[in-house]
This record gives structure tokens, C-alpha cells and sequence, in this order.
């Protein structure tokens, strides 16, 4: 971005993050799905990995070969 004078100007953004508390897993689940890689996964260790402690992970019907390791 440039200033007025044509300099470049610089800034930050700060972000905070909240895990969701809830999150769905389904193996249907593509790029393109709404909520894609924040509350909704295709595997279950994503999921795992990205609910809060003490969240829920709601796994649909399917296939899933996977090693899922909570801890």
C-alpha cells in the first residue's frame, strides 16, 4: 500500500482465535463446504484437533481409515 507521498506504508492486523466448540466431521466434507477447516472436517483427527477442550465432535456415517489420537 502507498501513502499519499507514493511511500509504502505498513500496518499489522492482530487476529484471536476461538476454537468452536462444536465441530463436524463427515467424509463428504470437500474445500468447498461452508465452515471447511474451521468447524467443518472430512477426518476425525482434524476434527479432533480443532475443538476446544471440552468440545463435542459430531462424526457422520462413513468411511473413515484413521489412527485418531486424543488427548
Amino acid at each position: 500500500m502507498t501513502d499519499d507521498d507514493g511511500g509504502w506504508t505498513t500496518g499489522s492486523t492482530s487476529l484471536t482465535y476461538s476454537p468452536p466448540s462444536t465441530v463436524y466431521v463427515d467424509d463428504d466434507f470437500t474445500s468447498a463446504t461452508p465452515g471447511w477447516d474451521y468447524d467443518h472436517f472430512a477426518t476425525i483427527q482434524d476434527g479432533v484437533n480443532a475443538v476446544a477442550a471440552g468440545g463435542t465432535v459430531n462424526v457422520a456415517a462413513g468411511t473413515y481409515v484413521e489412527n485418531v489420537n486424543v488427548s
